[in-house]
């Protein structure tokens, strides 16, 4: 690029306009020392693993999947799965699998359980299938919604 007719070779200047600032620099830092110190502020996981993803950074992605994995909870479970699909990151793709199979009784009610089903029902089937695959090892998903529900039943 600084060797041939590309503006980059006179300027000496290369503009990457297509990542943030704060993202760039934990990159950067990353490229330099092996981590990325600020990954766990303001959600800079995804994003740091979508530019690691674009530049074949792949000790960063990996970072950024354990971060993901530890921030997985019922709130984001859902969200995450879909974007782990979307992304291809098989080892959060599966551990978010395994989560919402775990707490699917919470999950279930939630409106982007209902989202999922309307554009992602083979995400659903895919969770369905683990939750099918758990409750042959006798591993049940659980809450206490579930419990009062079944009560209703009797």
């Amino acid at each position: 690029m600084f060797q041939s007719s590309f503006i980059e070779s006179k300027t000496r200047i290369v503009n990457i306009e297509d990542i943030e600032p704060e993202v760039f620099r934990q990159l950067l830092i990353c490229l330099y020392t092996g981590k990325a110190p600020k990954m766990k502020e303001n959600g800079l996981a995804r994003q740091l693993y979508e530019d690691a993803d674009k530049y074949g950074i792949e000790n960063l992605k990996k970072e950024c999947v354990e971060e993901l994995r530890n921030q997985l909870s019922v709130g984001n479970a859902i969200e995450l799965l879909i974007w782990s699909d979307f992304h291809s990151a098989t080892k959060l793709f599966k551990s978010t699998l395994k989560f919402i199979a775990k707490n699917f009784a919470t999950l279930v009610s939630k409106p982007e359980w209902m989202e999922m089903m309307k554009n992602r029902p083979d995400l659903c089937l895919k969770a369905n299938q683990k939750i099918a695959q758990r409750m042959r090892h006798g591993q049940f998903p659980y809450s206490k919604e579930f419990e009062q529900d079944s009560d209703d039943l009797a």
